[in-house]
């Protein structure tokens, strides 16, 4: 829902920078991730965090393309971008 929000508020040319911990597909790196993931599933009702392929999917399905990691970090410092559908910048 947040990601078709921020799709409906930006202009016909627009793109997004998420900076977000993005998990490796083991779910066990970064290890900082790892740890705020515990976190999450003790303070919030199914809260976590997330691998890139889940955050492209939930990025496409909300009318995104061109999505990608442009900064890998080991904390909630990676940056993944993506631009709105039809865009061509």
């Amino acid at each position: 829902a947040l990601y078709r929000r921020a799709a409906e508020a930006l202009a016909l040319v627009g793109r997004v920078l998420i900076r977000d911990i993005v998990m490796d597909e083991s779910r066990t790196t970064p290890l900082a991730g790892a740890l705020f993931a515990v976190n999450m599933l003790v303070a919030t009702p199914g809260g976590g965090t997330y691998t890139l392929a889940e955050i492209r999917d939930g990025l496409q399905s909300a009318g995104f393309e061109d999505v990608h990691l442009i900064r890998r970090d080991e904390g909630m410092h990676a940056v993944v971008s993506a631009r709105r559908k039809g865009s061509n910048r």
